[in-house]
C-alpha cells in the first residue's frame, strides 16, 4: 500500500474533525457579548428540576448537594466581618456580613479569581460582578456556620446574560430567605414585614409586585434606580431561574487541577472545573412557560456531549490511521533494504 492513500485519510480525518470543531466554536466566535462560552458551560451543568429540589432544608441536604467541606482559610476566619456578636440570630449576621461587602461603591467590574482574593478587591475597591459578590458569601456563611444557597436567572435561554444571588438558612424562622448583596437589597413583604424566601419572591413578581418591599442595605447601593426598574429587571428574567446545586468555592479553589488550569485563564479554569466535577451543577426551575427554552437546553447539551465523543472516535481513527501508515513506512524501508542487498 502507498504512502498517499494513508495521508489521504489521515488529511480526511483531520478535516473532518476540524469541521466538526468550527461547527461548535463558531457560534462562540461570533458571540460579541461573549455570554456564548457560558451558555456552553450551563447546557453541560444543566438538569431539569423537580418540586423536592426545591423545597428542601439544611436539615435534609441533598445527598449529591456539593456542600463546602474545605477548612476555613485563617484569613477569612480573621476577617472583621465576621467579628460579631455572639447573641445575635442568624439573619442579624447575615446583614452584618452583607453590610460589611458593601462599604465601597459598586464599580461593577469582573473580578473571578480565588475566593479569598476576590474578598479582598471587594473590600478594597468595591469592584465585581453578581457572581464575585454571591461566591464570596457562600464562604462567609460556610465560615460563620450559616446555610446558605445560590439562585441564578437568565434572559437568554439560560445562557451568560443574567443574574445571581443568595439565599440563606433563618433557623429562628425555619425558613429560607433571599438577600441580594450585590444590588443592595433584600426582599419583605410589605404587610408584615417577613423577609421571602427566593420563590416566594419570584411568585410575587409574576402575581402580585405590589406585596414586594425592596429593603435597602445601605444608602446608595441599591443597584437600579428605583424599585419599578428594579421589578421590570427580575420580571423578565423569572422565566429562567435555576439553584445551583452546590455552595463550595473554597473546595474549588484548592482543587490542584482547577488552580493549575487558572494559570491560563478563566476559560481553562472552567473546563478543568467540568471535567473534574469541581464546579456544581444546577437544577432548572421548570414551569409551563418556560418548558421549550429547557427543552432547547437539553438539545443543545446533547450536542455537545455528542460533538465530543464523535470527536473522540475520530481522534482514535487518527491515531489508528497515523500507526498504520508508520507501519507501511516502516515495510516499504525494509522492503527498499532487501532490494539494496539484493542487488
Amino acid at each position: 500500500m502507498s504512502k498517499r492513500p494513508h495521508w489521504q485519510r489521515v488529511a480526511s480525518t483531520l478535516f473532518a474533525m476540524l469541521v466538526l470543531a468550527l461547527v461548535v466554536v463558531l457560534p462562540i466566535l461570533r458571540d460579541q457579548h461573549g455570554t456564548e462560552v457560558t451558555r456552553y458551560r450551563n447546557a453541560l451543568l444543566a438538569e431539569r428540576g423537580k418540586a423536592g429540589d426545591f423545597d428542601w432544608t439544611p436539615a435534609n441536604w441533598p445527598a449529591d448537594f456539593q456542600r463546602e467541606h474545605a477548612p476555613v482559610p485563617s484569613a477569612l476566619q480573621q476577617w472583621h466581618g465576621l467579628q460579631q456578636p455572639a447573641n445575635l440570630n442568624v439573619w442579624s449576621r447575615t446583614l452584618l456580613l452583607a453590610k460589611a461587602l458593601t462599604g465601597r461603591p459598586r464599580k461593577g467590574n469582573m473580578i473571578a479569581k480565588p475566593t479569598l482574593q476576590t474578598l479582598q478587591i471587594i473590600e478594597r475597591s468595591g469592584a465585581g460582578y453578581c457572581a464575585d459578590y454571591t461566591k464570596v458569601l457562600n464562604a462567609l456563611g460556610y465560615a460563620a456556620d450559616i446555610p446558605v444557597r445560590q439562585w441564578s436567572f437568565s434572559f437568554d435561554g439560560f445562557g451568560g446574560w443574567g443574574h445571581t444571588f443568595n439565599e440563606i438558612w433563618d433557623e429562628a424562622a425555619q425558613r429560607w430567605r433571599m438577600i441580594d448583596v450585590f444590588n443592595g437589597f433584600y426582599p419583605r413583604d410589605a404587610n408584615s414585614g417577613e423577609g421571602l424566601s427566593a420563590l416566594e419572591f419570584r411568585q410575587r413578581l409574576l402575581q402580585s409586585p405590589q406585596s414586594i418591599l425592596w429593603e435597602r442595605l445601605e444608602a446608595g447601593r441599591f443597584g437600579f434606580h428605583d424599585d419599578a426598574e428594579a421589578l421590570t429587571y427580575f420580571r423578565n428574567g423569572a422565566n429562567e431561574w435555576y439553584l445551583w446545586w452546590g455552595n463550595d468555592p473554597l473546595s474549588y479553589d484548592s482543587n490542584a487541577v482547577v488552580a493549575f488550569a487558572a494559570r491560563f485563564g478563566r476559560l481553562p479554569e472552567q473546563v478543568a472545573g467540568l471535567l473534574t466535577g469541581a464546579m456544581p451543577g444546577f437544577k432548572m426551575l421548570v414551569t409551563e412557560d418556560n418548558a421549550d427554552t429547557v427543552a432547547a437546553v437539553g438539545r443543545l447539551k446533547a450536542f455537545l456531549l455528542g460533538a465530543a465523543l464523535i470527536e473522540l472516535m475520530l481522534f482514535g481513527v487518527l491515531l489508528w490511521q497515523l500507526l498504520a501508515w508508520r507501519k507501511s513506512w516502516r515495510r516499504s524501508q525494509h522492503k527498499l533494504l532487501q532490494d539494496s542487498q539484493v542487488s
